[in-house]
Parts: structure tokens; sequence; C-alpha cells
């Protein structure tokens, strides 16, 4: 049954039983969305030591890159990427 108070707009209202379809079918993903919602993971199971010793940023002819000295979980390590500024 088609409900007469849309005529007016030129929209076209749903039926009863789409309607009805389109709420169970909304229900369902709602309940698949909240029970693949899992536990936060837990950060001291990620845990790392990293310690800055210096950084410099150095201009090229495309842009700029920045090369940090870290230690790293003990380790002496240089990291190097384009900075975006």
């Amino acid at each position: 049954m088609l409900c007469s108070c849309f005529e007016g707009y030129g929209l076209q209202p749903l039926r009863e039983c789409e309607m009805k379809k389109f709420v169970a079918v909304l229900f369902l993903l709602l309940c698949a969305t909240c029970l693949q919602a899992k536990d936060k993971p837990n950060p001291a199971d990620y845990a790392i030591k990293m310690h800055i010793s210096g950084s410099n940023i150095e201009p090229y002819s495309g842009g700029t890159y920045l090369h940090v000295d870290t230690n790293l979980n003990g380790k002496k390590i240089e990291l190097t990427g384009a900075a975006v500024l």
C-alpha cells in the first residue's frame, strides 16, 4: 500500500514489505559490524625503545631529505626519507 503524502513531491515511497526488507538488511549489517569489533591491542605487546640522537635536513633538486640518527632497541640506525614541509 502506497502512502499518498509524497505524491505532490515526485518521491516514490517504499512499500511496507520493501521497508521491512530494508530494515532487516540494515539490522544484519549492523550486527555483523558489531561482531567484528575486536579488543584494542595492548601497547605493551609492541614495546620498542627508540632514542633520536640527531637529525638534519638536506635540500636537493626535487625537494628535501630528512636524515635521523636513532638508537632502536640498542642498534644504531639511520633513517632517511622525503621531508614534507
